[in-house]
């Protein structure tokens, strides 16, 4: 059954579209977003709203722009968004933690947002609520390259920095034109398994991306190959065991904990018995994924970090990881405006030890 909408929230919506029709603003904007739809708005939003899935990394995606911090009224919390990265880059970013996990129609529409960001997933269990009552919602993807590129130049528009979204992009696409030239050089192609492990004390929860997720690109990307591709068809992350893993039996493994705890669980796994029986382990080529505020996996700013570490990992003869952190600290010059001194007190701690695994 259809849920209807708190008849206060409709009435309020429908006095506020029939007071002040004005006329068309010279400021409008137009804004095509990841469902095709055309976005109209009178002028640029001055109070914007990130709810649903993966807003932890929306508002990573905005704050690449220098009026985010002004103009982001509201933000959901979700299990990744106690990002202590926002609080070093907006020190006001805890009051616009408002929003409670899973939050609808009923508690976005009073905050009276100009605009809300959210994942595209997210239109039928909270979108169309919030068209209903007239709050414009713009829907994004951001999960694969292109699909972050395209969701960029969005932002930029929505937040009337134009020039910024195309220095973004420009930048990510030399950085990786950059990686690849040196990838470029290697005739290999070696056999990778990703996992993303979860518990404690040996008893984990191995999972493996989906074929269509962007951990699998970015192997592929690298002219890897990812031996988990037949596995994971399915539209998330697919359960394994030890068995398949050694049935596989990479070259690669590298492994994925989404709460920072990948070292330690990647020493638990190398003591092992079972797990010594795998050919990466035997040759010294498992991996905690690299994380700082995050991991480098995901479809966050951080991306090409991600990439970038990938490649030192394969390819040690023509990647290595004082390339890789140039490529760092740039990135947190250009996208986030961080100076060295800072990088070096705030990043560069964060990160060693996943440059340093053997």
């Amino acid at each position: 059954m259809k849920k209807h909408l708190p008849l206060f929230i409709l009435i309020t919506y429908i006095i506020s579209a029939c007071t002040n029709p004005g006329q068309e603003s010279l400021n409008q904007i137009s804004i095509t977003d990841a469902l095709g739809r055309e976005i109209l708005l009178d002028e640029p939003p001055e109070k914007i709203v990130i709810a649903g899935k993966q807003t932890p990394m929306l508002a990573n995606f905005f704050y690449l722009f220098e009026t985010a911090n002004q103009k982001i009224s509201a933000i959901e919390r979700r299990s990744q968004s106690e990002d202590d990265f926002l609080k070093i880059i907006d020190v006001d970013i805890e009051s616009k933690y408002t929003l409670a996990r899973d939050a609808g129609v009923e508690q976005i529409a009073p905050l009276k947002p100009d605009v809300v960001i959210l994942k595209s997933s997210m239109r039928e269990t909270v979108g169309l609520g919030l068209e209903e009552v007239e709050i414009p919602v713009i829907y994004v993807d951001f999960e694969t390259v292109d699909q972050i590129y395209r969701d960029i130049a969005v932002i930029a528009v929505l937040l009337d920095e134009e020039e910024r979204g195309k220095e973004l992009i420009n930048q990510y696409q030399a950085f990786k034109s950059t990686i690849d030239a040196w990838v470029g050089q290697s005739s290999e192609s070696p056999s990778v398994v990703i996992v993303q492990a979860q518990g404690e004390n040996g008893n984990f929860e191995i999972s493996v991306p989906s074929a269509r997720f962007l951990q699998t690109m970015l192997i592929e990307e690298l002219g890897a190959t990812a031996l988990w591709l037949e596995a994971a068809q399915s539209g998330g992350w697919t359960t394994v065991n030890i068995e398949q893993v050694l049935n596989w039996d990479p070259e690669y493994l590298f492994v994925i904990n989404y709460q920072g705890y990948a070292l330690s669980i990647v020493d638990e796994l190398k003591r092992d018995p079972l797990w010594q029986n795998l050919q990466a382990v035997k040759e010294k080529r498992v991996y905690a994924f690299a994380y700082d505020f995050l991991s480098w996996d995901q479809p966050d700013p951080r991306w090409i970090l991600g990439y970038a570490w990938l490649a030192s990992c394969l390819y040690p003869d023509w990647v290595n990881a004082n390339q890789v952190i140039g490529i760092t600290k740039t990135f947190y010059e250009k996208f986030y405006f961080l100076n060295e001194s800072e990088f070096a007190e705030i990043i560069e701690p964060r990160i060693r030890s996943y440059f340093e695994q053997t």
